[in-house]
């Protein structure tokens, strides 16, 4: 039922942003009547070429004044506009080529009464499909931004999210449980991000070879992208490894479009191969439900569903650029995915770090945390070694000297500050930091404790203080060696007393 629900939800989402992106694109203005070499077009329009050549549309416009022609992500490399004859606004030329197909573009007009030849030139490679109609209108700046937010900034903004993602999973992939199945991963990012930044417009103008070679690697990268996505995230997230035989072939049909030297064909393969990416989704989608990855099932329903929009009903429905969000649906969701699995990850060992640094005994830090003081700690040091413990322990036996080792610890703790530090040194010495303290309110401490522990355990203790500025060992030394000089005197004290009596 959950499965059923999430899909429907994926469904329901992606429709709504398909009527929302349907909505902005739709002309909001005077669609004129256009034509090529005399003959009325309707759109969605196609031009159909054997060799780069020169593609014009026209139209003829009434009335005077100003107004903005709005030309909607009309597929083309480059753009001239005419008006009587005139060139009033170019983007790219004849030999400067790239990628704007999803930007739209406003061009003001100045009309100045009767008819006005209206002209869009256009030096084209290869065979182009305009989907939308270049249209009029007074107000045309919402829907230019909107278009162009959804259709050029949201990609772009995706593509940095996936770079940056992607160089983040290679560089703690050796942190996690399978490094090398995240490290590829971190790769497939990368490379879906770059498939994704073919959709955002750069305003990089090429000559024509090497844009025609961007071009093939842009064909290559939808499918390239997906390929090592799917092996990633079977890897990853379903915890299978795709075999080299299924691997290999994949990334060879991705990169035909690439090493096929004939433009046209390279081109006719990447169409012909659009379905591959809408088996391999399917095939992905199918896993996480026999997995049981419920969480996964929304993200690439949805993922499914702007594939199979673009890759197959796109041409009846002219609005590319939806998988974008698909892809940076499913990244964001597998990313949340290892997130998890990292931070179960990091606290699991934390915790086995913090363990390693307790005595399991007593609770105190174990003489490991020596290493942990923050160079920042200043305040004093107590050295305390336990009186008579070992005839204590050879009277009562050690379960009974354990016991008092506890008890001791805690009567500490519970008269230590969150920045003071507790360290069973061995055996029964301890060591106790007390941070920004003097030695005189280390000795009103320490001598609380010792009263309490003679009144509760009936056993007493004696002690050394020294100033801590960051050396432990140091430190530790001074205070081992006034701690003794107390033992000394309270054993000539007793040694007196039993003279008297």
């Amino acid at each position: 039922m959950n499965v059923v629900l999430s899909a429907v939800g994926a469904a329901v989402i992606f429709a709504v942003l398909l009527f929302g992106i349907t909505y902005i694109t739709i002309p909001n203005g005077i669609v004129p009547s256009w034509s090529t070499n005399g003959e009325r077009i309707s759109f969605p329009y196609t031009f159909n070429v054997d060799k780069p050549s020169w593609m014009e549309i026209d139209a003829v416009l009434k009335g005077k004044g100003k107004v903005f022609l709005v030309l909607p992500r009309m597929g083309l490399s480059n753009i001239e506009v005419f008006l009587n004859g005139k060139m009033i606004w170019q983007v790219g030329d004849e030999d400067h080529h790239s990628r704007m197909w999803t930007q739209t573009f406003v061009v003001p007009l100045d009309l100045t009464g009767g008819n006005s030849k209206l002209s869009i030139k256009s030096f084209v490679l290869y065979d182009v499909k305009i989907n939308w109609p270049p249209y009029l209108s007074k107000s045309p700046w919402m829907k230019m931004f909107l278009s162009n937010l959804f259709f050029s900034e949201f990609p772009t903004m995706f593509f940095g999210m996936a770079i940056v993602l992607g160089i983040l999973m290679m560089r703690i992939s050796y942190q996690t449980l399978d490094p090398t199945g995240n490290f590829l991963f971190g790769i497939s990012l990368i490379i879906a991000g770059l498939f994704i930044l073919d959709y955002s417009y750069i305003g990089l103008f090429l000559n024509r070879r090497l844009y025609l070679f961007m071009r093939r690697i842009g064909y290559s990268l939808p499918y390239l992208s997906v390929t090592s996505y799917f092996y990633s995230v079977r890897r990853v997230v379903i915890k299978k490894i795709t075999p080299l035989k299924i691997v290999v072939p994949m990334i060879a049909v991705s990169i035909l479009p690439i090493i096929i030297h004939d433009f046209k064909i390279a081109r006719m393969i990447a169409f012909l191969l659009s379905p591959l990416i809408v088996i391999l989704i399917i095939g992905m989608l199918i896993e996480i439900i026999l997995e049981r990855k419920y969480e996964f099932v929304s993200p690439f329903t949805f993922l499914f569903l702007s594939a199979s929009y673009s890759t197959i009903l796109v041409w009846k429905f002219p609005n590319p650029g939806v998988l974008t969000f698909g892809v940076a649906c499913s990244i964001v969701a597998v990313i949340k995915h290892l997130y998890s699995e990292y931070k179960n990850l990091t606290v699991t060992a934390i915790l086995a770090r913090k363990k390693s640094l307790l005595d399991p005994l007593t609770g105190a830090f174990n003489r490991r945390v020596f290493n942990e003081i923050p160079p920042s700690f200043r305040g004093t040091l107590i050295f305390i070694d336990l009186d008579g413990f070992k005839t204590f322990n050879d009277t009562y036996g050690h379960e009974k000297g354990d016991e008092v080792l506890r008890r001791f610890a805690d009567i500490v703790m519970k008269r230590l500050r969150k920045d003071d530090i507790f360290i069973r040194y061995g055996g029964d010495e301890f060591v106790i930091l007390l941070n920004e303290c003097s030695p005189e309110k280390a000795i009103e401490v320490v001598e609380d404790i010792k009263r309490t522990f003679k009144n509760e355990v009936g056993l007493s203790f004696s002690y050394g203080i020294s100033e801590f500025s960051g050396n432990i060992l140091e430190s530790i030394k001074i205070a081992d060696r006034r701690m003794y000089e107390m033992k000394r005197n309270m054993s000539r004290v007793r040694s007196e007393v039993t003279r008297r009596d």
